[in-house]
């Protein structure tokens, strides 16, 4: 049911949720919601947040959109991120939504728990190991830069 407000790699795509978090965190006001469809993604993104048919993952991903979109889900954001069963890439994605909205000190906190934990270093490069699927490593290091 959500997804048709959505941003799509192209035109003629579905939209993606994951891609339309990564775009909004990276130029939140970049959009003018009257004329991109994202005050539709916002309301898609809130209804997720209800759908128990949804992961704990999408419901994350949902808050942390609405958090780049400067929406009042900052206790939400927390409670999510300090789940025990957290994937890593989730936990990163929980750090940027905290630091999209001003909470640098939770962002922090989660950033060094997983260098902490899966961090790797190559001389003066990072990466985070956090599991032995090279993409996974790669997209969790990118999202660590």
């Amino acid at each position: 049911m959500y997804g048709t407000d959505l941003v799509a790699l192209m035109p003629y795509a579905s939209g993606d949720l994951e891609l339309t978090i990564r775009t909004l965190l990276a130029a939140p006001g970049a959009f003018d919601p009257s004329e991109s469809g994202l005050g539709l993604a916002t309301l898609d993104l809130a209804t997720l947040l209800s759908d128990p048919a949804r992961t704990s993952g999408e419901k994350l991903l949902a808050l942390v959109g609405l958090a780049a979109l400067g929406e009042p889900v900052l206790g939400d954001l927390r409670e999510a991120a300090a789940a025990p069963d957290l994937a890593p890439t989730m936990r990163l994605y929980a750090a940027l939504g905290l630091a999209a909205l001003g909470d640098e000190a939770g962002a922090r906190a989660i950033e060094r728990s997983l260098l902490g934990q899966y961090g790797q270093r190559y001389g003066s490069l990072v990466r985070l190991h956090v599991s032995e699927d090279g993409s996974a490593i790669s997209e969790a290091t990118a999202l660590l830069a």
